[in-house]
């Protein structure tokens, strides 16, 4: 897209009109955190969503729920950080660089009986995050006492965006250690089995936010590296009776 047509889409998008008024609200949060890490030569990085192109017309609209991001910064404002994230998921970038995508692409494309997943990858779902802010470079470490405190009791807003995202599937590729992230923004979240699988490996995720199809499972990376992903994904699409 050029950049007057992301303009024209982002303003006639319910969904990213409603996801700003969200994040606009909660911008001197972002200005208190940025003043509460001490650290100066670690990049703090913030992660807003945006949903992509035709999202909202999906057949199956798909949620990406990751652990949190090692790229780019803090933006002047709430609409700019959004761009951010739209640049991204319109950009090669989004493939060729981050392996964290690529099981998401699979399991668009095993849905929707794509032919070519590089023609239309940037409908099918979005993403958002379990920490928004972290910092740029792993390994990953504290925000520190103070950031961390603002974060969790005034900037938890996962339910929110979950909310207004509105998707009908949503896969928590987050492994099991990121559960604690989970409860602490979905409060009163379970976590139930599947199959024949323990809760660490593969677990259904309910919660009065979440649509009946929401999967927590291991992250993409473990996925691979176990050579799990086919298994995987033939389970979720039985899961979600496609």
């Amino acid at each position: 897209m050029t950049e007057i047509q992301k303009e024209e889409y982002f303003e006639s998008s319910e969904v990213n009109q409603k996801l700003l008024k969200l994040f606009e609200s909660k911008w001197g949060i972002v200005e208190k955190v940025c003043n509460a890490v001490n650290d100066e030569e670690l990049w703090t990085v913030l992660h807003l969503a945006c949903v992509p192109p035709n999202y909202e017309k999906m057949k199956y609209k798909i949620l990406i729920v990751g652990q949190e991001n090692d790229g780019w910064g803090i933006e002047d404002n709430a609409r700019l950080s959004m761009f951010a994230t739209l640049d991204f998921l319109d950009s090669k970038d989004y493939n060729d660089r981050r392996p964290f995508f690529s099981f998401p692409y699979k399991f668009c494309k095993s849905i929707n009986n794509l032919g070519d997943i590089q023609d239309s990858k940037k409908t099918y779902f979005t993403w958002a995050n379990l920490r928004e802010f972290s910092f740029n470079e792993a390994p990953k470490t504290s925000l520190g006492k103070e950031a961390q405190s603002i974060i969790d009791n005034e900037f938890n807003i996962l339910e929110e965006e979950i909310k207004i995202i509105n998707p009908d599937i949503v896969l928590f590729l987050t492994g099991h250690k990121y559960d604690y992230h989970i409860e602490k923004q979905l409060k009163g979240v379970e976590f139930t089995t599947v199959g024949n699988y323990d809760k660490k490996q593969f677990s259904r995720v309910e919660h009065e936010a979440l649509p009946k199809n929401s999967f927590r499972i291991y992250h993409p990376l473990y996925l691979r590296y176990r050579k799990l992903e086919n298994e995987y994904l033939e389970r979720l699409i039985k899961e979600c009776g496609l």
